[in-house]
């Protein structure tokens, strides 16, 4: 695996447009009582994200004050699309509008396998 990148317009650089890409994004919520806003913006986006060309997986992950999303993506370039889409900057801006909402955004770059599509 790569080292992850931090922040979602931290794409540009030696890009291998052809390697499977897992992005994990998270935002972990200051209050409990915020937990209900936060799940529904994560299952929206969870449901929007299985539409999108290039999108392998999905998988939405909840805990008492995060909500997270881990997809795997066909190319670097699909999961660029994703973050930069309406979907995902939608929610992301919905979710950041929760007070103490704390975002995090990591990409790792997979080997390419034979079994892998």
């Amino acid at each position: 695996m790569s080292e992850p990148h931090q922040s979602d317009s931290d794409f540009a650089g030696d890009s291998v447009s052809g390697s499977p890409v897992l992005l994990i994004t998270a935002w972990h919520l200051r209050r409990v009582r915020s937990m209900p806003k936060g799940f529904f913006h994560v299952r929206r986006l969870d449901l929007a994200t299985r539409a999108e060309a290039g999108c392998l997986w999905v998988h939405r992950w909840i805990s008492l004050r995060s909500v997270m999303l881990t997809s795997r993506w066909e190319s670097e370039d699909d999961a660029r699309r994703w973050l930069r889409g309406a979907s995902f900057t939608r929610t992301a801006a919905a979710l950041r509008s929760i007070e103490g909402t704390v975002p995090r955004v990591e990409q790792y770059r997979l080997r390419a396998t034979l079994d892998s599509p």
